[in-house]
């Protein structure tokens, strides 16, 4: 098997505010057997972007990776709490549910993020 060339990618992390508390998309990416953050990753570079209205940061992550490396989404959000009646609510107390969903991608030989299967 012959290794091919390594592509350029590049993934946008971000927290925004959201209506209980805040959204947070984050990128990791496989090495060997082990997931890492994309920012982590060796020789990944990050810029800081302008943040607008209601986003707490956002970054760009530059990366070099061979042609079939799997990359995930992780995109947390808070979820939407029950409706309780009042004695409920305070008996239960406030936590915090997040819903986490994870999106798996694959890098294609052109640099582009291919939804994996």
């Amino acid at each position: 098997m012959t290794a091919r060339a390594p592509v350029d990618v590049e993934v946008v992390e971000i927290e925004r505010i959201s209506g209980r508390g805040t959204a947070k998309t984050v990128w990791v990416v496989k090495l060997r057997d082990a997931w890492v953050r994309a920012g982590n990753y060796p020789g990944a570079t990050t810029t800081r972007l302008d943040t607008g209205s209601g986003t707490v940061w956002e970054h760009s992550i530059s990366l070099r990776l061979e042609p079939g490396t799997e990359l995930e989404r992780v995109e947390s959000r808070p979820k939407e709490p029950e409706r309780k009646d009042p004695l409920a609510y305070l008996e239960g107390g406030t936590k915090r549910a997040v819903v986490t969903r994870r999106t798996r991608y694959v890098v294609s030989p052109n640099g582009r993020l291919t939804p994996r299967k």
